[in-house]
């Protein structure tokens, strides 16, 4: 698809948080929420550091969001995604006008990936990969050699 593309996720995050605070709000990074409720004439945020009262809340909680909202239950659940970063043979073949983003359906499940961009090597990786979906302070933190040889398996199958 000519007109396609993608985001790099740090830059949408960043540019998100600037306009925000264009607009007057506060953020407050490495906060842990223990609980919100709506108060006179906006909410109360508890977290680890301190009680805050606003106007409005916006939740930026990533896998914890379930926890805050819990009508999202089921609905936004935390799953263990990991990718990879592999250096090709031939970087030409997979820079971002040679190479697109891809999101394909083969045997061995769904992967998708990106182009090289901003950094050495092209990303990749499987949706759902082994099913690891769980409380976000549960999941485990970081790829297994099982993870790794999957994503290798698929890298040296389908781009030789």
């Amino acid at each position: 698809q000519k007109d396609g593309g993608f985001l790099t996720p740090e830059r949408g995050v960043v540019s998100y948080v600037n306009a925000a605070m264009a607009l007057g709000a506060e953020v407050h990074g490495r906060e842990t929420v223990l609980g919100w409720e709506p108060h006179s004439d906006g909410v109360r945020v508890t977290t680890d550091r301190a009680v805050y009262t606003a106007d409005a809340l916006v939740f930026t909680a990533g896998s914890w969001n379930s926890q805050l909202m819990p009508w999202l239950h089921g609905l936004a659940t935390p799953e263990l995604q990991v990718l990879i970063w592999m250096q090709p043979e031939r970087p030409e073949y997979f820079r971002l006008d040679n190479f697109p983003v891809f999101n394909c359906l083969v045997d061995e499940g769904r992967f998708y990936g990106f182009p090289v961009f901003g950094v050495p090597g092209f990303k990749f990786g499987k949706y759902h990969h082994f099913e690891e979906q769980g409380r976000p302070h549960e999941i485990k933190r970081g790829p297994s050699r099982e993870d790794e040889e999957m994503l290798r398996d698929f890298a040296a199958r389908y781009f030789p």
